[in-house]
């Protein structure tokens, strides 16, 4: 009850005093001749979050700098559940703040430090993940902490939103949001998802009228638990409403019942925008914007859509002088908007362009030719844009039926499956330019070139696609002219007329290269090549890509969709291609992002005994010589022509995986035995194409009386090949190469005899 007492009069004095010190804080949270009980740490703790906060209100942000670190003391007495939400409220505290001081990576590394020597390592987690959110998204995906793990990918959307990558920040939310639909969200960071799917819609789509959605349910969720963001939701809201054009409809939200405890200088800036905007007065707009800078150009957001506030404006202005009149001279027109003459001339005459004024420019008669060559162009623009609409509508099929003469429902196992879905295809194109600054992506079979546009948005190094189709070549072509023209930059109406520019930039931007073949035909024609070296089929498949040593990583990236039989016989053969280094992997590490079907997936994740069924020779290879890693997973309308169900149960699963294999480090020095590879491979392929093979028995057939050494590893007269793990075989290999009857087995012997007859890796008899 004394310390109780004590801490009752400390905090009499901290509420009668006016403006208490730290020092004066730290007597009274921390007093030497007070003993610590449970009421009194209680009473400690939410005085000094009251304290942090009115420092917070009053903007001063070096003094809860110096607090937070003067609490350490304090947290030694509660436990570290209550010491780590303490210590992140209060750096959420200061750093919501945005005061600039210079302080707030100093004070995370600090805190994160401390918690370091203090083991504390779910506070350090907490705290890092305010500017190392890349470092902590594998860690926290192993610790399954999915809280921490939306926040993190919510930052990164929000940095590569600042950074203008708009396809990687919506996949970074994207990303956030499926996370989040599994756990229970709470309404701080439910609120912050939808402000920042808002921010997105309007920066990147302009579409105001979603983004309006978002803004509405982010601004009741911070309402909900009283937080200051609100009223930025609320700014946001007014902001999408004035682009939309509805300024009128700003005054009636401001005088909402939830709306009026806001009311406030952000809100008056956004009121005076959207004053001068239904006035269309331009001299209005400028002086709201130097009246209220800081709540409209010190904001990033709201900065961003200035200069197409500013143009809307211009536009709106300049319709307003020149409706009454049917005939007016630009130099007055200049005079009365106070701009100069050469401003007012371009705008006029961007805006004939665009349709958007109905008049004619006498000064000059030499417009009207330059206009008949935009129309022309124009209709070209049209014609291709219909062609392309089919593909951005998912209307493949119709395209692969006239190639094909048949209907979808009667597709065979050699047809391709295309991507078609957009939002897929930016989920795919982030996680191949996912720490990819440099090399090439190949892309086969790119169909319509869905998932093509989407690598080229997401800023791909150097984009090379394989496609022989010809209804998609035309596609890819126009797709091509336009990253060419028009991706790298805005449209400039130079172009059209001066070839020189067009060159230029074809010099500069000339990163999407198409491949008129079939990639997976890569086999056989290596098999030409081979037999008859004077002539090369593979100069453009493999052209300008450099060779690395296998340490040095990854030359390129291959995407492609394992779909039918060929695909299915490609794959297998990458194997067989990678134990003799060559092919694709005579130039390094390459990484492939293959999307596998339900079947394929299964095999490639069988277990020997839980899935003896479908154990496979390739499922062991896999994983044998790949690190490999499930991306994601989707349905099968993301492709066009939709897979068909054929065969399958009612309930069974139809999906697709978005799977990254990665050749491993140490596959050509340590894996295997003196770099026994292409034996190893010959092995596996021998031994599982019947899996119920007995080990003892088949190996004491290559090897005599071997039996004793495989029954001290734990064997038995009647394991099978097929009961061994990926790992177990690899330590059967090993140990049976090091035997000195190896050299003169059966196997060995039957192995030379193999290879004495291929010339080529790639066995023609795959057994898929």
């Amino acid at each position: 009850m004394a310390g109780a007492a004590a801490v009752l009069n400390g905090r009499d004095v901290l509420a009668h005093h006016g403006s208490p010190n730290v020092d004066i804080v730290k007597q009274f949270v921390f007093p030497k001749d007070v003993q610590p009980d449970e009421e009194v740490i209680r009473v400690k703790e939410q005085s000094l979050l009251d304290y942090a906060k009115a420092l917070a209100n009053s903007g001063k942000a070096k003094e809860l700098a110096t607090l937070i670190k003067g609490t350490r003391p304090f947290l030694g007495l509660v436990s570290k559940a209550k010491a780590t939400k303490l210590v992140r409220t209060l750096v959420d505290l200061f750093l919501d703040m945005e005061a600039s001081t210079g302080l707030e990576v100093e004070l995370c590394l600090e805190c994160i430090e401390w918690a370091k020597q203090e083991k504390r390592n779910y506070l350090r987690q907490a705290l890092e993940f305010n500017f190392l959110g890349g470092v902590l998204l594998k860690e926290l995906k192993k610790l399954d902490d999915k809280n921490l793990l939306v926040e993190v990918q919510l930052l990164e959307s929000k940095v590569y939103h600042c950074l203008t990558n708009f396809p990687r920040a919506r996949a970074a939310l994207t990303a956030a949001r499926t996370t989040a639909n599994g756990i229970y969200c709470p309404p701080k960071l439910q609120a912050a998802l939808d402000l920042q799917s808002g921010i997105l819609h309007a920066a990147d789509e302009k579409d105001f009228k979603t983004a309006f959605s978002y803004f509405f349910e982010a601004f009741e969720g911070y309402e909900s638990v009283d937080d200051a963001k609100a009223v930025v939701s609320l700014k946001y809201m007014l902001l999408s409403k004035i682009m939309l054009g509805d300024s009128d409809d700003v005054l009636s939200l401001t005088m909402g019942k939830l709306a009026l405890k806001y009311a406030g200088i952000d809100v008056d800036a956004m009121k005076a925008i959207a004053a001068a905007s239904s006035k269309r007065s331009l001299a209005e707009f400028q002086e709201a914007l130097k009246k209220y800078k800081k709540q409209l150009v010190e904001d990033p957001i709201i900065r961003a859509h200035l200069d197409a506030l500013y143009d809307t404006m211009l536009e709106k202005n300049l319709c307003r002088i020149i409706e009454p009149y049917s005939k007016v001279q630009l130099k007055h027109v200049a005079g009365v908007i106070e701009l100069p003459l050469p401003t007012v001339e371009k705008k006029m005459s961007q805006m004939i362009l665009d349709k958007k004024l109905n008049v004619i420019n006498s000064v000059n008669k030499r417009w009207q030719n330059t206009a008949e060559d935009l129309r022309e162009f124009s209709f070209e623009c049209d014609i291709r844009k219909k062609k392309l609409s089919k593909a951005n509508k998912y209307d493949v099929q119709s395209a692969y039926g006239a190639l094909d003469k048949k209907s979808s429902s009667r597709l065979k196992q050699h047809d391709y499956f295309y991507l078609s879905d957009p939002i897929s295809a930016d989920i795919i194109a982030y996680h191949l330019c996912e720490k990819w600054d440099d090399g090439y992506v190949f892309e086969v079979n790119p169909g319509p070139g869905v998932l093509s546009k989407a690598l080229l948005k997401a800023g791909v190094p150097c984009l090379r696609v394989f496609e022989k189709n010809e209804v998609f070549l035309s596609e890819l072509k126009f797709t091509q002219s336009r990253s060419l023209q028009f991706l790298s930059a805005p449209l400039n109406t130079k172009c059209l007329f001066f070839p020189y520019v067009q060159q230029e930039l074809s010099k500069q931007h000339s990163n999407f290269e198409i491949i008129e073949e079939d990639f997976l035909f890569l086999p056989s024609l290596e098999a030409k090549t081979f037999d008859d070296d004077s002539v090369s089929y593979l100069d453009a498949f493999f052209k300008d890509v450099p060779k690395l040593s296998w340490e040095e990583g990854a030359p390129f990236r291959i995407f492609s969709i394992i779909s039918n039989k060929k695909s299915i016989r490609f794959s297998r053969f990458l194997l067989a291609a990678l134990s003799n280094r060559c092919s694709i992997f005579f130039y390094g590490r390459c990484e492939l992002f293959l999307v596998l079907s339900h079947s394929e997936y299964l095999y490639l994740m069988a277990e020997p005994k839980e899935n003896f069924a479908i154990y496979r020779w390739s499922t062991v290879l896999y994983r044998s010589f790949f690190e490999i890693s499930v991306l994601n997973k989707f349905t099968p309308d993301i492709f066009s022509p939709s897979p068909s169900r054929h065969g399958k149960k009612k309930n069974e699963e139809n999906n697709f995986y978005l799977v990254k294999f990665i050749p491993r480090s140490d596959l050509f020095s340590s894996l295997v035995n003196n770099n026994k590879l292409q034996d190893f491979y010959f092995f596996i392929r021998h031994l599982l194409v019947k899996r119920t093979g007995l080990v003892i028995p088949t190996m004491e057939g290559w090897v005599p009386s071997c039996g004793p050494r495989l029954i001290k590893e734990g064997m038995n007269v009647f394991t099978r090949f097929g009961d061994l793990s990926p790992e177990q075989l690899l330590m059967l290999f090993n140990q049976f190469s090091s035997w000195p009857e190896y050299e003169e087995s059966t196997f060995h012997v039957s192995l030379r005899r193999y290879y004495g007859k291929k010339s080529f890796p790639f066995d023609d008899d795959e057994n898929l």
